[in-house]
């Protein structure tokens, strides 16, 4: 087991530099950084100095040198507009994406596994109809319509959540969920329908097997055989599959947190990009590159936990 941990870290060396290269060229090819810091009215000797002060006059291969040494010892660099650390402003903002992404799975979960489950048992029938047709639905329909229709229903209709902002978990349990339920609640009815339609599909896969017939004619109750026996079985590829919807929260979390205005990474990443603050926008990046890369390794990792028959040479 160490020795394959050791070797996905070692193979994620390449993904980290490719993704740091991309990165890198993305936010020069986009801009010239000096002449949005200078505006518009600016000067062409007011634009060179700026540049002769960030580097930018530096040949391209210096600049990325440099920017690299400076990633390696964990300098993110300074945001042009609010000369402000990049890591003090990720941190700044990475608790209410954070607790964002934890509401999510919960709901997600919690919603997706025993649709599933109760679609797999109720193959062909109504209960399995309605649970697919919702699953479609979840798929097909934005993600900012989903938000703009809970708040509708729940913040306007019938005022009993919160519209926008973010409370601290310091503050209380309540204020801290109450403010995350409609925004976790539009994400996680995506998420839910992609773990549903998993969680369907391999259960179905497992409930053919010979050893749940076998199961079944020991006169184990129903509910034990596919709690018990066949969802565990099942459990590999539903745990990929969650792996897999918490990368797809980025892009998530962006379009909720503006729509409920949650000071988190997704809005930071958008003000960034509208004043192409390139810093801060190669950072944001960076954070989620490791983090999906992370998440990856440690999906990996839980299947030998999983399934007892998966070994890792």
């Amino acid at each position: 087991m160490l020795g394959y941990v050791l070797r996905r870290l070692v193979a994620t060396i390449p993904v980290v530099i490719v993704v740091a290269v991309v990165v890198f060229l993305l936010a020069r090819l986009a801009g010239d950084p000096a002449s949005v810091i200078a505006g518009e009215n600016a000067t062409a000797e007011q634009i060179a100095q700026i540049r002769n002060r960030l580097g930018l006059d530096q040949p391209l291969l210096v600049q990325f040198a440099r920017w690299s040494w400076s990633i390696a010892h964990g300098d993110l660099g300074v945001s042009i507009f609010t000369n402000t650390p990049v890591a003090q402003l990720i941190v700044q903002r990475i608790g209410p994406t954070f607790s964002l992404a934890v509401v999510t799975i919960v709901l997600a979960i919690l919603l997706g596994i025993p649709s599933g489950v109760l679609a797999a048992v109720f193959v062909r029938r109504v209960p399995d109809r309605v649970i697919m047709m919702l699953a479609v639905a979840g798929f097909s329909i934005p993600i900012f319509v989903l938000a703009y229709l809970l708040i509708l229903g729940f913040a306007i209709s019938w005022p009993i959540l919160p519209v926008q902002g973010y409370t601290p978990l310091a503050r209380g349990v309540l204020p801290w969920l109450g403010n995350l339920i409609l925004p976790g609640l539009a994400l996680a009815l995506v998420y839910a329908a992609l773990i549903a339609r998993t969680t369907r599909a391999a259960l179905l896969d497992v409930l053919a097997e010979d050893y749940i017939r076998t199961a079944r004619a020991k006169g184990l109750l129903p509910r034990e055989v596919v709690w018990l026996h066949a969802l565990k079985a099942a459990s590999v590829p539903i745990a990929t599959v969650i792996g897999i919807g918490i990368a797809l929260l980025v892009g998530g979390a962006v379009v909720i947190e503006t729509v409920f205005a949650i000071p988190g990474l997704g809005r930071l990443t958008v003000d960034a990009i509208a004043r192409r603050d390139f810093p801060v926008i190669q950072g944001v990046i960076l954070l989620f590159s490791g983090i999906y890369v992370l998440i990856n390794l440690l999906i990996d990792l839980s299947y030998t936990w999983l399934d007892p028959r998966v070994r890792f040479t």
